[in-house]
């Protein structure tokens, strides 16, 4: 399922990203772990970029993609606007 990478919220230590149309869950630092960065400082959480198609494939593993796309362009046919 294609979803629409909405802006991150950040507090106290956490970091979610949801999709603007649907609000699934596109990133969560929740029980994550990152590797330090080679300095030793604790490394920024990743998030998708804001208003950027992410295609969402579940299963075992769970696979996460960007999408080329041009703004206009009509919206995947696998889009979470239907389920919205």
């Amino acid at each position: 399922m294609t979803h629409v990478a909405g802006p991150d919220f950040r507090y106290g230590g956490r970091v979610i990203q949801r999709c603007m149309v649907c609000g699934a869950v596109l990133a969560d630092n929740l029980n994550a772990s990152l590797p330090l960065n080679p300095d030793g400082t604790v490394p920024e959480f990743p998030t998708w970029p804001r208003g950027e198609l992410v295609r969402v494939a579940t299963g075992h593993p769970t696979s996460f993609a960007v999408l080329n796309h041009v703004d206009g362009d009509p919206l995947p046919a696998d889009s979470c606007i239907d389920i919205a």
